[in-house]
């Protein structure tokens, strides 16, 4: 079965609370930067969606940041074939 998390940025104001949404997640070591979520999201051993949306404020305001973090998710779920990610409006 696969488990699904809706990560809502709607409450991201800052750059680091990206970080907390992912605490929702079953992992050992939840991530403080990039790096720390790449291995986070592939070292992931179940099916796992996530549904990434409501970001348009956070990436009006990290607009860098958000374009390395989207192809972080992309990379992870490369490869992890265990992981889908989607990024909804």
């Amino acid at each position: 079965m696969m488990n699904t998390y809706y990560l809502d940025l709607t409450s991201c104001k800052e750059k680091q609370d990206l970080y907390k949404l992912f605490e929702a997640l079953p992992a050992e070591v939840h991530p403080d930067n990039l790096d720390a979520l790449y291995d986070m999201l592939t070292s992931i051993t179940q099916e796992t969606k996530l549904i990434i949306n409501n970001y348009e404020g956070y990436q009006a305001c990290y607009p860098e940041y958000f374009n390395v973090f989207i192809e972080l998710c992309k990379d992870a779920q490369n490869n992890n074939n265990l992981l889908d990610i989607h990024f909804l409006q």
